[in-house]
């Protein structure tokens, strides 16, 4: 399970770096993706601060997560992922479904998905190494 596991969050590592990237210094080409159209100096300056340091910060988590197969880094990315999908859900209560909405739902449940799955497999690997934890094979 090791392979896939920092595979897939590495992945979320380089998909969240070049988003975080992206809002840092190249906003006007990727604002279109994310149906942002923010001309105020003060708005562009907040989504920089808020949307790219959130998909920044994630990125270093899943980084970490991945390079070290660290169990609590990948909970507390998918945590955040959490956190980013509540306010989805609100938004969807206060203002309605939007379809185009649910794609960047759907990335951040299943992100948050593999981020627990793979703290879970880190997390039993882990305890499977430490001293006095007996493994009985079936013959």
């Amino acid at each position: 399970m090791k392979p896939i596991t920092r595979i897939l969050v590495a992945g979320i590592a380089l998909f969240m770096l070049a988003n975080g990237l992206g809002f840092w210094f190249a906003y006007d080409q990727i604002s279109p993706l994310y149906q942002l159209a923010l001309d105020n100096p003060l708005a562009r300056a907040g989504v920089r601060a808020d949307i790219g340091g959130f998909f920044l910060v994630v990125a270093a988590l899943t980084s970490y997560a991945a390079a070290k197969r660290n169990p609590q880094a990948a909970m507390i990315a998918a945590g955040m992922f959490l956190v980013a999908v509540t306010g989805r859900l609100l938004s969807v209560v206060f203002d309605g479904a939007a379809p185009q909405g649910t794609l960047p739902m759907l990335v951040e449940a299943t992100s948050a998905t593999i981020l627990l799955w793979s703290s879970h497999v880190w997390s039993t690997e882990e305890s499977e190494t430490q001293p006095g934890h007996f493994v009985t094979k079936l013959s």
